[in-house]
């Protein structure tokens, strides 16, 4: 048996120590709430969250104690854990970006207002440590509240992951790409050919200001210097680009290939706009299908953008989105994706 299924087999034989209408305080993740954190992962996702490391005690721990994960929890007059959110390290090649994420709450206090105070004091406290130069969320667009929250607090939409999870149901669910950097304005941003348009959208009214020039230049004579990621329960193939090279058309065939091979039903290239090559590289993905789908701040310490590919087109209709400027980005990603792919 497999350390994660122990772990859950080993949950499911404590009764939920859950109590409705007690008092809680925000505090801090302690060791000793590990297990009662690992409890509430399963009492909300049951067994199907694809992270073992939440379900694990010990391993929750090494994660916090190593900074890669910095959580607040609800913690009710019992001791018990009713509610969590955290900032942490996840895809972007900086480590100073960090993704804010993880919340939730017992069933119990879904009504209260537990997930806004766990995301006031996050923000007001780790997310204010100084080697957090910025942080982003990706809002599912089932609901409408984590996306609230975020501008409440200074987040910005820049972009859509369209169809980026599977529903709970059939389907899939797009999340809402929103990003905070408290960096200092002027930061150099390559435009590539054929998205200068897109770009200027996304970014308008982004804060810290950023200075657009265009993206000339070839390729550099090395080899293409990239990260892949593959996401098995998602059906997502991540592809984060810090320097394409004069092997690139090669680079992206042979990802399309892994992505057929696994299965994939969507494709994300992050390409750095800090550096000039970034323009042809965004044109070898235009014509092979991609779509700009968001401006990414800091995600490699430089900006980036976000082109994807998918394999059917999305449920335009199924996205719940709290703003106008979250409707107008859905809006435009559908006439990009029906223009690449032909729809």
């Amino acid at each position: 048996m497999s350390a994660r299924r122990q772990a859950i087999e080993a949950l499911r034989a404590i009764p939920d120590p859950v109590l409705p209408d007690l008092p809680f305080e925000v505090v801090p993740f302690q060791p000793e709430h590990a297990e009662g954190l690992a409890r509430l992962f399963l009492t909300v996702y049951d067994d199907a969250y694809p992270i073992d490391a939440y379900y694990i005690p010990d391993a929750i721990r090494v994660e916090q104690e190593s900074g890669n994960v910095r959580s607040m929890v609800a913690r009710l007059e019992d001791g018990s854990i009713a509610g969590h959110i955290a900032l942490y390290r996840s895809s972007p090649p900086f480590k100073g970006l960090l993704e804010c994420g993880l919340g939730m709450t017992h069933p119990h206090y879904r009504s209260s207002f537990m997930l806004f105070f766990l995301f006031k004091e996050l923000i007001e406290g780790p997310a204010t440590a100084p080697e957090v130069a910025a942080i982003y969320g990706e809002a599912v667009c089932d609901t409408i509240a984590t996306q609230h929250l975020s501008s409440l607090y200074g987040f910005m939409e820049t972009g859509m992951e369209l169809d980026l999870l599977p529903d709970k149901g059939e389907g899939r669910v797009s999340c809402l790409y929103q990003s905070r950097d408290t960096g200092a304005p002027g930061r150099i941003v390559h435009v590539p050919p054929g998205l200068e348009d897109a770009l200027a959208f996304f970014m308008d009214g982004y804060e810290p200001s950023r200075t657009a020039i265009a993206a000339e230049g070839g390729l550099t004579e090395a080899a293409t210097e990239a990260v892949v990621e593959f996401f098995d329960f998602a059906g997502v193939l991540r592809v984060h680009v810090t320097r394409p090279g004069t092997d690139f058309m090669e680079y992206v065939r042979a990802r399309e290939e892994d992505a057929a091979r696994k299965g994939c039903v969507n494709v994300q290239w992050f390409l750095n706009l800090g550096v000039p090559e970034c323009g042809v590289a965004a044109a070898i993905l235009l014509e092979r299908g991609c779509f700009p789908a968001g401006f990414i701040p800091r995600w490699f310490d430089d900006d980036g953008v976000l082109l994807q590919k998918l394999i059917a087109e999305p449920e335009w209709e199924r996205s719940q989105l709290y703003s106008d400027r979250a409707r107008e980005i859905l809006n435009r990603l559908r006439g990009s994706y029906r223009e690449r792919a032909g729809a």
